[in-house]
């Protein structure tokens, strides 16, 4: 089977990017955080500067998931050469975050 150009170019944009921020939605669920920490993980061993964003705290009973405490509230928004965001169908849906994934800063 023959993988979508889609995928090419996501691919293609992750691996010669050298910062990214991941980000989720508000009142961030289990899969939300999951998904955003895999991906964050898996770009650290390929040597991406990763920061992950949320609106919301992690609930206390997900927080065995970030042992490394890797994901972050809104701050100031700073210039990544790419922004992911995971398990969000909107961008209202990203809150205040959506500034730190602004590539435009």
């Amino acid at each position: 089977m023959r993988r979508l150009k889609i995928i090419d170019r996501i691919l293609h944009t992750l691996r010669t990017s050298d910062t990214v921020a991941i980000g989720g939605h508000m009142r961030p669920d289990g899969d939300c955080i999951g998904s955003q920490l895999a991906l964050a993980y898996a770009l650290k061993d390929a040597g991406k500067k990763v920061s992950v964003y949320n609106q919301d705290p992690m609930p206390d009973k997900l927080a065995f998931l970030d042992p490394a405490n890797i994901l972050r509230g809104p701050s100031h928004a700073r210039a990544f050469d790419t922004a992911v965001v995971t398990d969000c169908a909107s961008a209202e849906r990203l809150g205040a975050i959506s500034e730190n994934l602004d590539r435009r800063n």
